[in-house]
């Protein structure tokens, strides 16, 4: 890192990658993109959160392994990235390492490999794009606007429309149950249990969970993530409660505003609230992770509001998903751009 640094590449590489280009590091590569490493002192370029740490002897020496770790050994493949495009899962490659990458965000750990331990052994970062299915009466829909009456039915089978998302790449479903956002409990979670246990990719389910017993049903329905919007506005302590018991990987604050201001209870009711306001009360909680959507584009097939995604983004240290009027590739190419 020090070499890094004295001979001026620091600031290439960091600029490079704010510039939105696609950056492969390999082996050391990998490790310098972290924040620090239990190999020395000096800092790490600090791109991605977390630290490079040693194979740990304790665990290697109780099944006869070896440090360094030298030789063929298989990555599983966790997520889906155009590295691994056309490189079939559990592929061999070759090692030559005692320390691996532990980035602190596991949803950008891409492959993982066991050597006495499972370890990261590759890393993908970059937006994700997500298929939202909206659930209402059991069908597939979409409101224009967020309003009730202005529906657009799509399929009469989650399910299958889920599995057709999946088949097409989907890496994650996030799933509304529009009935449970407007009369404050789930109404189908029978589809979502349907979806979570065929899909074979982790589930987000938000509509109508606003207390602790909802949650918890919610996930035992075997989501893996669950969003709240209502709740966080009016119950504050039901959040730290969820942080607390299922922790911030599981939780999603959703922010849906209007003209800045967010709305609640299925978007029928206004709220004085600022959607900056409330993201940043909930980042002081410990959430990380977030919904934006405004509502004005939600369902028009217009365009994002990049203004209002760029303002939480820049807030601090959280992980934004953006929905609403998302239409065109254009419109992913600039959302996937760096916002700082």
């Amino acid at each position: 890192m020090l070499s890094i640094r004295e001979r001026g590449l620091f600031e290439i590489i960091r600029h490079s990658i704010d510039s939105g280009k696609p950056f492969l590091g390999v082996c050391l590569g990998l490790q310098l993109l972290l924040e620090s490493s239990e190999e020395g002192e000096e800092p790490c370029l600090a791109i991605l959160k977390g630290s490079t740490k040693r194979l740990p002897p304790e665990k290697t020496d109780q099944v006869g392994l070896k440090i360094p770790h030298m030789g063929w050994n298989s990555v599983s493949l966790s997520v889906q990235h155009p590295v691994f495009e056309g490189i079939p899962n559990d592929s061999y490659f070759y090692f030559v390492h005692s320390y691996y990458a532990d980035p602190e965000d596991k949803d950008i750990v891409a492959g993982v490999t066991n050597y006495g331990i499972d370890f990261c052994s590759a890393e993908g970062s970059g937006m994700e794009v997500i298929p939202a299915i909206d659930l209402r009466g059991g069908k597939c829909v979409r409101l224009y606007q967020g309003d009730y009456a202005q529906e657009t039915v799509y399929s009469d089978d989650p399910l299958e429309t889920a599995l057709r998302w999946v088949d097409m790449g989907a890496t994650r479903l996030h799933i509304v149950d529009l009935d449970g956002a407007r009369d404050g409990s789930p109404a189908n979670l029978a589809a979502v249990e349907r979806i979570s246990s065929a899909a074979g990719v982790p589930v987000h389910l938000g509509g109508g969970i606003r207390d602790l017993n909802t949650a918890r049903t919610a996930i035992d329905s075997g989501v893996s993530r669950i969003m709240l919007g209502t709740a966080a506005v009016e119950d504050a302590d039901l959040i730290s409660t969820l942080l607390s018991e299922i922790g911030n990987e599981r939780v999603i604050v959703s922010v849906d505003a209007k003209d800045g201001r967010v709305a609640l209870h299925g978007w029928l009711q206004g709220s004085d609230a600022l959607a900056t306001d409330l993201v940043a009360d909930m980042a002081a909680l410990g959430v990380k992770r977030f919904l934006y959507t405004d509502i004005s584009r939600d369902g028009t097939l217009t365009e994002p509001n990049f203004d209002g995604v760029s303002a939480l983004v820049n807030q601090g240290n959280i992980r934004l998903i953006a929905a609403g009027g998302i239409a065109t590739v254009a419109h992913l190419q600039r959302l996937a751009r760096p916002w700082r």
